[in-house]
């Protein structure tokens, strides 16, 4: 037993010197990638980051058990405490590797050619961030080395404290609570938007569109609401086949689509933001709110924390989302009513 005891140990210390040698390979290559906006170098770091994920579970995961079932004392319990922590602040090097590479990523990017609106993403991390601290420091860095890219955050607190725009847009409790304010079922989208554009007066002008899905959406955003609102947001369902049905939505309604912006938010990272980009960004201003994959990109299981109304005066709301999994309403008979009023197949 003790034999086994000691080659865990010793397994435990060649997982951290293998930890160590990619960490350190992975600052190397952000570094020589932001350098030298170098992107076959950046892709390269970016994907030893899940190498050292894997190591820092696995590492933990060893650590913990030989503590738990070895009750190892002295020498080996100092070693074993000694490797959580190190292992805590190797992790915190990588990431900040990570971010250098996504740095000399955003920068290779700007070397494409030009197209008709610019790129600009926002943080829309605040729900599953890793924690305040790691977020303060990613809306500094943004703010320092992307300015041309990275436009404001939606942290109110943090947009205060470092000079940046607050960027937010209507949730979809507003607009689900709608749904139980005396108005006809029917209408509640239009009641929504036209109370919301009375109160903000031109300000805070982009439209949420999948409390009932896009059709449904589509079908009350008639000409007064697509010339009073700036543009819309994009939340669930593919995000190019809804980025088409809203460039054909103003365009049947003799709308030039350059004057309104589509806003993706939707599970983005950079990549897929890049992409949305392409396709879009001739024809229309685009606008990208990345969150998790900002503020908690370093290989944890995030919690999945949804806020969503189910109920408001006492009766029953739904959110009828493009993506099923998103669906959400404690009541099977007010959803049936629902997707019954709105067209919305089951």
């Amino acid at each position: 037993m003790r034999e086994v005891y000691h080659g865990e140990l010793d397994e435990i210390a060649d997982k951290v010197v293998e930890m160590t040698r990619l960490v350190a390979t992975m600052m190397d290559q952000s570094t020589r990638a932001l350098l030298d906006a170098d992107l076959e170098t950046a892709d390269r770091a970016l994907a030893d980051d899940v190498k050292i994920d894997a190591l820092r579970d696995d590492l933990e995961d060893r650590s913990f058990s030989l503590i738990a079932q070895q009750q190892p004392v002295a020498t080996d319990l100092r070693l074993l405490i000694s490797t959580l922590h190190l292992v805590a602040d190797l992790e915190r090097m990588g990431y900040l590797a990570l971010h250098i590479a996504k740095i000399a990523r955003l920068r290779e990017f700007e070397r494409e050619p030009k197209r008709a609106t610019p790129f600009e993403f926002f943080d829309f991390g605040v729900r599953r961030r890793f924690s305040s601290e790691w977020h303060r420091e990613v809306l500094v860095t943004l703010k320092r080395e992307v300015p041309q890219f990275f436009k404001g955050a939606s942290d109110v607190l943090f947009a205060r404290d470092l000079g940046l725009v607050p960027i937010g847009t209507m949730a979809h409790e507003y607009l689900q609570t709608f749904q139980t304010l005396g108005v006809r079922l029917r209408d509640f989208q239009r009641a929504a938007l036209e109370a919301w554009v009375q109160e903000y007066r031109g300000d805070l002008g982009t439209a949420l569109t999948d409390v009932v899905g896009m059709d449904a959406f589509l079908a009350d955003f008639d000409l007064y609401f697509a010339k009073l609102f700036d543009g819309l947001r994009h939340d669930s369902g593919d995000p190019f086949v809804w980025g088409e049905k809203a460039l054909k939505h103003y365009d049947k309604l003799r709308i030039d689509a350059k004057t309104k912006r589509l806003v993706f938010s939707d599970g983005l990272d950079f990549e897929k933001s890049f992409a949305l980009y392409r396709h879009f960004a001739d024809r229309t201003m685009v606008g990208f709110g990345i969150g998790t994959n900002l503020t908690n990109d370093m290989g944890l299981k995030t919690l999945h924390i949804v806020m969503k109304l189910t109920h408001a005066n006492h009766q029953p709301v739904a959110k009828l989302s493009d993506s099923p999994g998103k669906l959400l309403c404690d009541d099977l008979t007010f959803l049936a009513y629902l997707r019954q009023v709105f067209n919305v197949p089951a």
